[in-house]
């Protein structure tokens, strides 16, 4: 928990930027950005504070890709569940109409 919290601090404001980068960059690519955007005055973060920091990017990226994930399943469920609808709506209207055929046929 402790490095967690430690990782939250580090890397506060650099989630933007790491998500605009590409996923699949290798790790000293991750590296090397982190040390551009780090804050600290000589521009250099310890190795441990680092490697705290590319575990949480990791862990943001896994988050994203797995509420992206969700969002699809919930699109596809939804347009699944709207044409059930228009199908059970047609299949209830059908013998409606056939109905009223059959009483305006059976009029004088």
């Amino acid at each position: 928990m402790k490095n967690l919290d430690r990782s939250r601090d580090l890397g506060n404001g650099l989630l933007a930027r790491r998500r605009s980068t590409r996923a699949d960059r290798a790790s000293r690519t991750i590296r090397e950005l982190t040390n551009d955007l780090c804050l600290r005055t000589d521009g250099k973060i310890r190795k441990e504070d680092l490697d705290a920091i590319v575990q949480w990017a990791l862990k943001v990226r896994e988050m994203y890709l797995d509420i992206e994930s969700r969002r699809g399943d919930a699109r596809e469920a939804s347009v699944d569940s709207v044409s059930r609808l228009e199908q059970t709506v047609a299949a209830v209207q059908r013998p409606r109409a056939e109905a009223d055929r059959q009483r305006r046929a059976a009029l004088p």
